[in-house]
């Protein structure tokens, strides 16, 4: 049985299945002595969900579901891009998208180490 679990911080607007992590799974894994980390992922399947509006959104919502579920700080959340893409729809719309991320989680004074899961030689576009 693994010691870490991965769950997603929220469901996606409009979906049928329920994948959302709650206070009571979160609370029965940290008191079996367990570890999550966590993925924020809603739509991001598509290019064109690789927007200023949803990369702001994501962040946003991230942050106010770690303080839903009693983080109080130091939480690394992983932001999932889930779709196929070339090089210069990475440069165009995947670094945008993950700047705007961090733009919303600088906002809300959460920033540590953004941008951590893009690929090494874009990494300078995410400081």
């Amino acid at each position: 049985m693994p010691n870490r679990w991965s769950f997603y911080l929220s469901n996606t607007p409009n979906a049928t299945e329920h994948k959302e992590l709650t206070v009571n799974e979160l609370n029965t894994i940290l008191d079996n002595s367990m570890s999550v980390f966590l993925i924020m992922q809603e739509w991001n399947h598509r290019e064109r969900d690789m927007t200023y509006d949803n990369g702001f959104y994501q962040g946003r919502k991230a942050t106010q579901r770690i303080k839903d579920l009693g983080f109080d700080g130091g939480v690394t959340v992983y932001f999932a891009v889930d779709l196929d893409l070339m090089e210069y729809q990475v440069q165009d719309k995947v670094i945008p998208f993950f700047q705007d991320v961090r733009d919303d989680i600088k906002i809300e004074g959460q920033l540590h180490n953004s941008c951590n899961l893009l690929i090494a030689k874009h990494s300078q576009h995410c400081n």
